[in-house]
């Protein structure tokens, strides 16, 4: 696969290639197994099970949310003796930095490609009008935050 056709509001958007949907994993808590490299460090971080917290804040003339992306992983490779903690804000910033380039592309063609407004739709229907909640862009992100716990590493020999 190199991308995916995107529909919203029964009108056809655009295509959008698979560099630009790779947020999309991280939100969509159906992955349970994805491998991550910070390539220039030479890691490899086994994420397992992320999962992701929608919250609808509720206090503002629009719907706006924060996103909590949590997962543990299983340290697989590193090379140039990392310490675990930089690792996982290394992991963190940069499962962060994917999010945003998708909501990015996804502002770009008018679309929320997360599907994150479905929460306000679904709870809050009686607080905001449909017109109100599918106004979604990147500025209805309020936070996003990304916790990565590293449990454990794995022992290889070379």
């Amino acid at each position: 696969m190199n991308g995916g056709y995107v529909i919203s509001k029964q009108q056809y958007k655009g295509f959008v290639s698979k560099q630009d949907l790779i947020g999309v994993k991280w939100v969509g808590n159906k992955a349970t197994v994805m491998f991550f490299s910070l390539n220039k460090q030479k890691v490899s971080v086994e994420i397992m099970d992320p999962k992701t917290n929608i919250k609808v804040l509720e206090q503002q003339k629009k719907p706006l949310y924060d996103l909590e992306v949590k997962a543990n992983g299983i340290l697989k490779q590193n090379i140039d003796n990392l310490d675990m903690e930089k690792i996982e804000k290394k992991v963190e910033i940069k499962i962060k930095q994917d999010i945003l380039k998708t909501l990015e592309t996804g502002e770009k063609i008018n679309t929320d490609l997360f599907n994150i407004s479905e929460k306000a739709y679904r709870y809050h229907v009686n607080k905001w009008d449909n017109k109100i909640i599918n106004s979604f862009d990147k500025t209805s992100i309020n936070n996003i935050k990304v916790n990565i716990h590293i449990e454990h590493s794995e022992n290889y020999k070379r």
